[in-house]
């Protein structure tokens, strides 16, 4: 039986309970007991604040709901994952071995340094680390900050290291840059684009870094 049908039965049965009072107004008399009328009534009552007779029954309530931080530790969770992986990364740099910072990248990912070519693949990136490594054998990389992306990060870092390189002119070197990231799925960097200010790089190869400046780092 439809939902109005059962309703309709119920509103008859609700008016064939008027007597007494209600029988001066014409209303017929009781055709079931009254025990019977008042289990009726309560189904009336009851059923009449579910639901109206153009409406289906509320299905609030009905749905589960999905805790309220459940996206946001979501993306916690991604964020810290994000935050180790620079963070060892970091360490990676400092650790005098190019080709764990190469490790970080997806097989076929890639470094660009400012403008220069690219290097894509593991190969070629651990040819770039090589070359900072060797221009600054005490390089220490500092992490600054991570900015966290939809699809990456910025990865902001500090190098401070001394030119004794081969050809080196000995001079104290600390220059902040940073990285733009994409990440691929296997969870490394797919792609790098690293920034820094190349004319004050190669000023304080040629005269150092200033003592205020220095002193930033000890």
């Amino acid at each position: 039986m439809s939902g109005n049908k059962f309703r309709k039965l119920l509103e008859d049965e609700l008016r064939a309970t008027c007597d007494g009072v209600a029988q001066r107004d014409g209303c017929p008399q009781p055709t079931m007991e009254p025990s019977m009328r008042g289990v009726i009534l309560g189904l009336v009552l009851m059923f009449g604040v579910a639901c109206s007779p153009d409406q289906e029954p509320s299905q609030e309530g009905t749905e589960m709901v999905k805790p309220a931080n459940q996206a946001e530790g979501a993306s916690d969770a991604a964020a810290a994952r994000l935050r180790e992986l620079a963070e060892r990364y970091t360490a990676a740099w400092c650790s005098r071995e190019p080709a764990s910072v190469a490790a970080f990248f997806s097989p076929t990912g890639s470094l660009r340094v400012n403008d220069g070519t690219p290097a894509v693949g593991r190969a070629a990136i651990t040819e770039v680390a090589q070359g900072f490594m060797t221009t600054f054998p005490d390089m220490e990389v500092l992490m600054d900050d991570l900015l966290i992306r939809d699809d990456g990060a910025v990865f902001e870092w500090t190098l401070v290291g001394t030119n004794t390189g081969p050809g080196g002119t000995g001079n104290r070197v600390r220059i902040s840059g940073f990285e733009v990231w994409r990440i691929g799925a296997d969870g490394l960097i797919a792609e790098s684009e690293g920034h820094f200010d190349s004319n004050e790089y190669q000023r304080q190869l040629e005269d150092g870094v200033g003592e205020w400046e220095d002193e930033v780092t000890e």
